[in-house]
């Protein structure tokens, strides 16, 4: 193995770690061309802009900041194409850079399932964009959604099937964010990921313009595995009163700062229940747009969760 492989498969073994990236860094600065000194002061920039420090450790200023954000600008427009072109090659359609590098891409089912392993092979990727329809159940099965953090799929149509199969994927447990909206669950697949021993990392939950109904807001809100989160998304998704009492009445969902139950049927009940819950103190964001709530008891939830706590507005 070469030299600069091996750094890379130290990148890509410990994501978390800058000290690998600062180093290849260095390593790229003393073997490479112009193109690899411009790739090793983007990686340097990229690292101290998101830790907030210089290499040295020295907090960088607000001037500092703006003059970073200034050059990571210049160098991916004059880099860009360069740089994500051989993950291009492996079917991603677009990249997002973290700290120096690919960390985020969008990527067929297909692709995924047969590419990833490449990928990983030569960037850090630890959050997958999924487009276009394609066999879910092939997609749950594959060991390389165990690499990810993040995992959006929305609009793939996986319904409730789709649900359960990744429900029962043992490739999931290293998610924090998962994201299917507008994918056509209802209660069932909803039901199959509360009761989900795999996701109970997760502290962000997505499930916008499904149809899971009361019975889904009830499964979500006696799940043991979905203690950790912090923001559950459950707009669109015919919930009325029952299930807005049962999320209220939540001891699983105390940590939660967003919850977003907007476009749904909740009326004055549900929203009061909301207000007098004592696990939702945590909450900075409560968004119950476009319900049928009353101007009063909008006023109630106000009072009781703060102003301060997002949208809780009448439409």
């Amino acid at each position: 193995m070469s030299e600069e492989k091996a750094l890379i498969q130290a990148i890509c073994a410990e994501p978390g770690d800058d000290v690998h990236r600062l180093i290849y860094a260095d390593w790229l600065e003393d073997h490479g061309g112009p193109g690899d000194i411009s790739r090793a002061e983007f990686i340097r920039l990229q690292c101290a802009l998101a830790s907030g420090r210089d290499p040295d450790g020295t907090p960088i200023t607000p001037e500092q900041r703006k003059r970073l954000t200034s050059r990571e600008s210049e160098l991916l427009k004059q880099h860009w194409s360069e740089w994500e072109e051989p993950l291009r090659q492996l079917g991603a359609t677009t990249v997002t850079f973290t700290r120096g590098f690919p960390e985020k891409v969008s990527i067929s089912m297909d692709h995924f399932i047969k590419h990833m392993s490449s990928i990983r092979a030569i960037c850090p990727v630890q959050s997958a964009v999924i487009l276009n329809h394609g066999n879910i159940e092939a997609l749950a099965a594959s060991p390389h959604l165990a690499k990810l953090t993040s995992l959006e799929l929305w609009g793939n149509g996986i319904s409730d099937a789709g649900a359960r199969a990744l429900a029962a994927s043992p490739h999931l447990a290293n998610l924090t964010h998962l994201d299917l909206g507008n994918n056509g669950i209802g209660g069932a697949g909803s039901r199959a990921l509360a009761a989900s021993r795999h996701l109970g990392k997760l502290t962000d939950l997505d499930l916008w313009g499904n149809g899971i109904g009361d019975a889904g807001a009830q499964a979500l809100a006696a799940s043991r595995h979905l203690g950790k989160l912090t923001r559950l998304d459950l707009g669109y998704n015919n919930i009325g009163d029952a299930g807005a009492r049962a999320l209220a009445a939540s001891r699983h969902l105390a940590k939660l700062t967003h919850l977003d139950l907007g476009r749904n049927g909740i009326t004055d009940a549900g929203a009061r229940a909301m207000a007098s819950s004592p696990h939702l103190a945590n909450l900075t964001s409560l968004e119950l747009e476009y319900n049928e709530i009353g101007e009063a008891a909008l006023r109630v939830v106000e009072k009781r969760l703060g102003s301060r706590r997002g949208n809780a507005t009448e439409r």
